[in-house]
């Protein structure tokens, strides 16, 4: 495994023939964190993969997946308070 770049925002790796003979996605993510870890990055709760394959390698390239955010809007707060919502 080559790994090509890591970073806080991408990581992007390159596997010869006989590493990318099984590759799956599990696989991949593993190999991700593991890149991530060696490089000094803390690893990612979620990310977004894709692998490129060729007749000679496979190149990964990961992402973290953005999670959603969710708000309370300040104009629900009370509304929620007088509810006894758990949400807060």
């Amino acid at each position: 495994m080559d790994i090509h770049a890591v970073s806080a925002d991408c990581v992007a790796l390159l596997l010869d023939t006989e590493e990318s003979a099984d590759l799956n996605m599990e696989t991949a993510a593993s190999l991700v964190r593991s890149a991530l870890i060696l490089k000094g990055e803390k690893p990612w709760d979620g990310m977004e993969i894709d692998l490129f394959s060729s007749e000679d390698s496979c190149l990964i390239i990961a992402t973290p997946r953005n999670l959603p955010q969710v708000s309370i809007a300040d104009y629900a707060l009370p509304f929620l308070r007088e509810t006894g919502t758990d949400i807060l």
